[in-house]
């Protein structure tokens, strides 16, 4: 299992965790901020939550937040990442 996989399937599992995630780049947008680390959100979640998260998904998650909110292009910095598959061209495109 990758770790695209790996983190699609927690999100499923806890729909929770990834609306707390919106949740933390919506305030950090409310507050005039134009820049986020979805590893810092990582750090909160795991704060708040107590939850093991794979620091391995915060790509994913950095991805998939900027694909559902294309009005925040360059919210998170992007590098080159395993952390899609080849084909999810989408994901990879951002």
């Amino acid at each position: 299992m990758t770790h695209f996989d790996e983190a699609e399937r927690f999100i499923a599992l806890r729909p929770d965790i990834w609306a707390r995630f919106c949740q933390l780049a919506d305030e950090r947008i409310a507050a005039g901020r134009t820049r986020g680390s979805a590893r810092a959100f990582f750090y909160v979640i795991r704060g708040e939550y107590g939850e093991l998260l794979n620091d391995h998904w915060s790509p994913h998650f950095a991805r998939r937040w900027l694909i559902q909110h294309p009005d925040h292009p360059g919210f998170f910095e992007l590098r080159n990442s395993d952390a899609t598959p080849a084909e999810m061209p989408l994901f990879r495109a951002l």
